[in-house]
């Protein structure tokens, strides 16, 4: 398990906002405590729920309910989202890493079911009138 400063402060230290041993300000902290939860619930609009719910700045050094496996991914996804945020240019493998982290929490966890198309509705099927009627 990692706190949530702890998310916080690794993200920060992949965009080189700090550095190895640095801890961040309280304003910074903060910003990346509001980023963190805008980010992960917007996840939710794209089809991934993680039932987060989002936190203050006093949660901080509490821990993540995220596992283990993930913290990877979701720190890459927060450095992503607070880069913009400092005026930090991503680094192209930094940005490949945030979107293939996004893959990986989205495959696993997308919820949505498979859509099934209905077979009247396919393009280039012919139907006559009775064997639609006669299923």
């Amino acid at each position: 398990m990692a706190t949530y400063n702890e998310i916080v402060s690794a993200s920060m230290r992949l965009i080189s906002l700090t550095q190895a041993g640095e801890a961040p300000t309280g304003e910074e902290f903060e910003v990346g405590i509001e980023a963190l939860n805008d980010m992960v619930s917007g996840w939710r609009t794209r089809g991934l729920n993680m039932d987060y719910v989002a936190v203050s700045l006093d949660d901080g050094g509490t821990d993540a309910p995220f596992e283990e496996e993930d913290l990877g991914s979701i720190k890459a996804c927060l450095a992503e989202a607070i880069a913009p945020i400092y005026g930090k240019k991503l680094p192209p493998e930094m940005a490949l890493r945030a979107s293939r982290s996004w893959d990986a929490l989205y495959a696993k966890f997308n919820n949505a079911k498979r859509m099934r198309v209905d077979i009247a509705i396919q393009p280039g099927r012919r139907f006559s009138r009775s064997r639609i009627l006669s299923g």
